[in-house]
This record gives structure tokens, sequence and C-alpha cells, in this order.
């Protein structure tokens, strides 16, 4: 039977008219993707896609089935939504959700303002780990979360949610000290050449793959997502991890060097496009805090 999981990896492989991509935003093989969508398929008796070399097009069906389809969906949500509201009446409670072992703290100074501010809401605070990410993104489109602290992926656009941008970090270079590059006061992308590169996350660095396949040539490089640990193994083996300068502490003793030449990571707080009051105050405060923080520098 049709799912709302069906409908998120035919909206993830539309947007990116590949299959391979979507399923690395999915976080599943290439070959279960293909499996879903073709279940999809046989369940709706609609040829949503068109095949070819280049990657798959949405048929003139498929277009239809997306854009009303998202449509639907959105509104299906909003009444969900509304619903549970009135059923626990949560009117004055928010519930947010953080990353741990200090990957973002985005929220972390900004609650203790909103509850000063505003000390009639409830708050509900759930700690995250990197590998529930996508699981909470579809808690925050069913509204079981809020605010959801992230990185700036296209998932979450797929996804239909909204967000507010809070900061931008530089992308940085983290290494053994012993590395050949310790002593090196930045590192470019051409340094990289032949080196074994590890990224928490292709699509929290816009354009990064195609940066460093034109810019370092024969680098070897992966998605590893487990974080710290993924630092940890790969520089004891003489390597690079790439992730962002706001998360530079978490790793410790290991070195870390910027990078130049490479976009930015982008924080956001992940929301419903029509976020509750006490979200909308929530966000509101989010965003003085950082624009403000952003001048004084």
């Amino acid at each position: 039977m049709m799912n709302r999981q069906h409908l998120t990896y035919f909206f993830s492989v539309a947007d990116h008219n590949s299959i391979t991509d979507a399923a690395r935003d999915l976080f599943i093989s290439p070959q279960a993707l293909v499996k879903q969508i073709n279940q999809l398929e046989k369940e709706t008796n609609i040829k949503l896609f068109d095949r070819t070399n280049r990657g798959v097009q949405l048929t003139e069906a498929g277009k239809m089935f997306y854009h009303e389809g998202k449509r639907l969906l959105n509104e299906w949500d909003k009444v969900l939504i509304k619903a549970r509201d009135i059923s626990s009446g949560k009117k004055d409670t928010i519930t947010y959700a953080t990353f741990g072992g200090g990957f973002m703290n985005l929220l972390k100074p900004i609650l203790p303002v909103f509850s000063q501010r505003y000390p009639q809401v409830k708050q509900t605070g759930i700690l995250v780990s990197s590998e529930q990410w996508l699981t909470k993104l579809q808690d925050v489109k069913e509204g079981r979360i809020d605010v959801l602290e992230h990185a700036d992926v296209p998932m979450i656009h797929t996804m239909g949610l909204g967000t507010t941008l809070i900061k931008k970090a530089d992308c940085v270079c983290i290494t053994a000290p012993n590395h050949p590059f310790a002593g090196r006061k930045s590192i470019k992308l051409s340094d990289l050449k032949g080196q074994q590169i590890r990224i928490h996350g292709y699509d929290c660095v816009p354009h990064i793959a195609e940066d460093m396949s034109a810019e370092a040539p024969g680098a070897d490089f992966r998605e590893d997502v487990r974080g710290l640990m993924a630092a940890i193994d790969i520089c004891a083996k003489g390597g690079i991890y790439l992730t962002s300068a706001a998360h530079y502490s978490i790793f410790e003793p290991l070195l870390t060097i910027p990078l130049e030449g490479a976009a930015q990571w982008t924080y956001v707080l992940v929301h419903q496009k029509e976020p509750s009051e006490a979200t909308m105050n929530l966000l509101k405060i989010a965003k003085k805090y950082y624009s403000d923080a952003s001048a004084d520098h």
C-alpha cells in the first residue's frame, strides 16, 4: 500500500532527476530506492518516470502527480497538526530537537532568553544523533517536533519544510598532529590531490564533490556520517576529515586548519511552513541573537 515514505522517495528522485543522488540523500542503496519507485508505479498504475542514460525525468503524469501530491500532502499535514494541537491543548508548548556531541548548539543560547520572555510556554527538548536526522525531519513535518537545528540540505526543502537561516561557517580540515599539513595556517583544495578525505555530508557543503573532483583529482573523497569516530579513523590513517568550523571543539586534540576555496556550511532552524505562535516567537529571538552576534564580529 502506498504510504508517506513512498512519496518522500518519489519527491527526492524527482527533485534530483537521479536515482543515485536521491539514494545518497536518503541514506539507502540505489537498488532499494528503485524497488520503492517501481512499487509506487505498480500500485498507482502510473508511469511516473522516463528512464534515460542521463538519469530519470518525470512523465507528464508524473509532473501532475508531483505538484498535486505535494500540495495535498502539505494540506493533510496542516489538518493533522491543527487536530493534534486541539486534542493535546498544545497552544503553549514547544518541542525542540538538538544534536548531541556539541555538533551545533544553535538553540543553546536562545532557550534561556525564550524562557525568560515566555515563561508560560512549556518546553520539551529532544537529543538527536546524526543517524536520526531523516526521522526527525519527518517528525517536524508531522508536528511532533516544532524546531530542529540542522545544516541546510536539499532534503529539508524536498519535504516541504520551512527554514530560518541562523549562521554560516567555513569548511575546515581536521588532521592528526603528525600530518604533513599540520604546520600550515590554511589548506587549498588543490593541496588535497591524492589525499584520503572524508566529509560528514556531501550536501552540507554546496558543490563540494564537484569542486574536489576539479581541484584535487585523485583524492580518495568519500562521505562518512559518523562524526568524531570518522575523524579519528581517517586521521589515524594519515587522512583528513572535512567539517564545519562550528564543530572544531569536539575534535580536539586533533588539529583544525581552514580550507580555502570551499563553500560554507549553512545552519538553519527547521520548522513547519506555517509554525505555531510559540515557534514563531522562538525563531524571532534566534534571528535577532545571531544577527547581533554577526554584527559584533
